[in-house]
């Protein structure tokens, strides 16, 4: 298949210079660096080789050949492209509690806060700790459903009842719970976009 395709640009490649050398040599020499004599060789050989006709099909069965061959790498690109550009947001957190792992689903996660290099997750009355920095774990939760609030808390959307104006341009985001948490103006725009 590639080899196809180097022929062809070899011969649009060469159907194109012909062309130049043809349609007005000494204008194109000195740009192409091509010497005179290579340029009127060119010509000749060009005008051996193939007619006026002959050229012009050669040159509409390549257009033709590559908008063809295009298309179907467009069409095999976009399946990979749409593949490879659709996140996979994680629907389950694998937690360790002690001697067990817990799959927690993301729905059942309230909110989320920073330890460190850890991430503790509240769900529910229970909170556990994630071995993952809570800025790892934001680009893992769906910024549809999860939207970070401040540089050490990630909130669920859905779980948000209202959020109350400080005096200073900071938050405060009340969650259905009754847990309060800052929101700083940095991230207020991540919140808020949700509607």
């Amino acid at each position: 298949m590639r080899s196809s395709y180097t022929r062809m640009a070899l011969a649009i490649s060469f159907a194109f210079t012909v062309t130049i050398a043809l349609a007005a040599p000494a204008q194109y020499r000195e740009a192409l660096k091509i010497a005179p004599e290579s340029a009127d060789a060119l010509a000749n050989l060009g005008n051996a080789l193939v007619s006026k006709n002959q050229f012009d099909e050669a040159i509409r069965r390549a257009r033709d050949e590559i908008v063809e061959a295009s298309a179907e790498n467009g069409d095999r690109d976009r399946e990979h492209d749409s593949a490879e550009q659709k996140p996979r947001y994680w629907s389950r957190l694998a937690i360790k509690d002690h001697d067990r792992f817990i799959l927690l689903k993301a729905e059942e996660v309230s909110w989320v806060g920073s330890a460190t290099n850890y991430s503790e997750v509240h769900a529910g009355n229970r909170s556990y700790l994630l071995r993952i920095p809570i800025s790892d774990l934001e680009t893992k939760l769906d910024p549809l459903r999860f939207a970070r609030i401040s540089r050490s808390a990630i909130v669920r959307v859905e779980e948000v009842q209202e959020i109350k104006t400080l005096w200073h341009g900071d938050f405060e985001v009340v969650l259905k719970d009754g847990t309060v948490l800052r929101m700083s103006r940095r991230y207020r725009d991540r919140l808020l976009s949700h509607g």
